[in-house]
């Protein structure tokens, strides 16, 4: 039920299922309204201040694997799931038909979130939602709507047969749907056709919207699970159009052509230097989505996040930004090739949080593998802050940790660019090799300066981040800001030394990529 159709007085006739979809209608206001309105930010921050160790807090690794998950979000969604129960169960306990109908109907209202899809858009991105936290929050979403379905469906069929209504029809095809995202969903199926994932599974969510439609009974528009699904439509197909529309500005310009990226490998990884057609607005932290012509015979379906590492100027003044990515299978393996190579390129975005770095004296930046690519744009923007006599920070410690020695030429001319950047000498760059070396002389535990005034340090053992964290918490300057784009295990070890000290002054925060 629309919250503007609501009259007050005619709030105490609603049953369980139209109380929740007036909550979950206001939380997802609240939302959007979120970074429109000051107040609501200010109260939220304070709100944040007394309870910074609870946001802090991370799941067990024997409840979440390598995974980071933050102990609120599982409050959260036991929180939501309780209230799910709650709306279904209350009053149709010991009536089938009322628990059938109650089920269908929260499905239906669960739909509206989940339909904002699990890539990130817009609407996501304006409510602050961090990139994995997101995609977590559709799959949860999606499995408290398949279990739903599935109870709704098996009831159905155990009290009527499937001799019944002719509206059963439609109610076992919009099931078998959804039964068909929930299998292709599966993340080996999943990985194994993701070229063709996204649009089986639009495909599918087409085929449910209709076959769910066609199952309702006669009402009004203006009220009950019609209204829901209209609702869930219009988000569906709004979000699609407006990626689209994003797509075909940054990527088409009548005056410049189109995006051409140039990929080419660098250090044991590759490196995608995307020509924009038109400018992109960007902050440190940000991200966008890349798709590729012709790099395989449908990898223009195909759309992968990459951190933006760096930008600059071309001889023509036109922008450029720079990718890093670590081959591993599927798109990023089909990026390795013996010569740069060059593919018309369709960009998404930008989206992500960026990080307020100059109100923090001590800064310190943590990075493992390719990693290193979202914390970079971080210490130039500090820098150019510092410069500037916008910043507070007095210290900018970057650790970084190398699978392998070569690694570290994918930045090289970039971390030259930042020692000219420091002209007062805050920043400290320290680089842990653990294997892989490339001199035979090198040893375990060899130490050695490098760049302009020692301020690079190359130790060849592995970084023990934990340690490293503690020692220059000990000796930090003013409020302190811990920032981490790392892997599992070094990040769970970092989180928890900080929440050792007990400190609201030392905050940890997790970008948004994870190596």
């Amino acid at each position: 039920m629309s919250l503007a159709l609501v009259h007050p007085r005619s709030l105490v006739s609603l049953e369980p299922t139209e109380y929740y979809g007036l909550y979950v209608g206001l939380g997802f206001i609240l939302l959007l309204a979120y970074p429109a309105f000051s107040l609501i930010r200010i109260l939220c921050g304070r709100a944040n201040d007394h309870l910074w160790f609870f946001r802090q807090l991370l799941l067990p690794v024997w409840l979440c694997g390598r995974r980071i998950i933050l102990g609120y979000e599982a409050i959260m969604f036991c929180l939501f799931l309780a209230v799910n129960i709650l709306s279904i169960v209350i009053g149709s306990a010991n009536d089938t038909t009322e628990l059938i109908r109650r089920l269908g109907q929260v499905a239906i209202i669960n739909l509206v979130p989940t339909f904002l899809g699990a890539h990130m858009n817009h609407v996501a991105n304006a409510c602050g939602f961090h990139y994995e936290r997101y995609a977590r929050l559709h799959t949860w979403l999606a499995a408290v709507v398949i279990v739903e379905v599935v109870l709704h469906t098996v009831l159905a069929v155990k009290q009527t047969g499937y001799d019944g209504p002719s509206h059963h029809v439609t109610g076992i095809l919009a099931s078998s749907s959804i039964g068909a995202i929930a299998v292709f969903s599966v993340p080996v199926i999943r990985r194994r056709m993701f070229e063709l994932f996204t649009y089986i599974h639009t495909l599918l969510v087409t085929a449910a919207l209709v076959a769910i439609w066609l199952h309702l009974p006669p009402s009004s528009f203006q009220r009950g699970p019609r209204l829901y699904l209209l609702l869930s439509s219009f988000i569906f197909a709004s979000t699609k159009v407006g990626r689209l529309l994003n797509v075909l500005y940054l990527s088409i310009s009548f005056s410049a052509g189109g995006s051409v990226a140039t990929v080419q490998e660098q250090g044991g990884g590759v490196e995608v230097r995307v020509r924009l057609a038109r400018p992109l607005r960007f902050k440190a932290g940000q991200y966008i989505y890349l798709s590729l012509w012709r790099l395989s015979t449908l990898s223009i379906f195909e759309s992968h996040p990459f951190q933006i590492c760096w930008a600059y100027r071309d001889e023509s003044d036109q922008q450029v930004i720079v990718l890093l990515a670590q081959p591993r299978r599927g798109f990023t393996s089909r990026l390795l090739g013996p010569a740069p190579r060059k593919y018309r390129a369709l960009i998404e975005g930008p989206y992500g949080k960026s990080l307020s770095l100059g109100e923090y004296g001590t800064v310190l930046l943590l990075a493992t593998g390719v990693g290193i690519a979202g914390q970079l744009p971080y210490v130039k923007e500090l820098l150019e802050l510092y410069q500037d006599c916008q910043a507070k920070t007095r210290r900018v410690a970057l650790f970084w940790e190398l699978d392998a020695e070569v690694h570290r030429y994918w930045v090289k001319d970039w971390m030259d660019e930042l020692l000219a950047l420091d002209k007062d000498y805050i920043l400290d760059m320290q680089l842990y090799i653990p294997g892989r070396f490339l001199s035979r002389r090198a040893s375990e535990s060899t130490v050695k300066k490098l760049g302009t005034h020692g301020r690079i340090t190359l130790t060849y053992a592995a970084m023990r981040a934990d340690q490293l964290i503690a020692s220059e918490i000990a000796q930090r300057k003013g409020r302190t800001l811990v920032s981490l784009c790392t892997h599992a295990t070094t990040t769970r070890a970092v989180v928890e030394v900080v929440q050792s000290f007990g400190d609201q002054n030392i905050r940890t925060e997790i970008l948004d990529f994870q190596p």
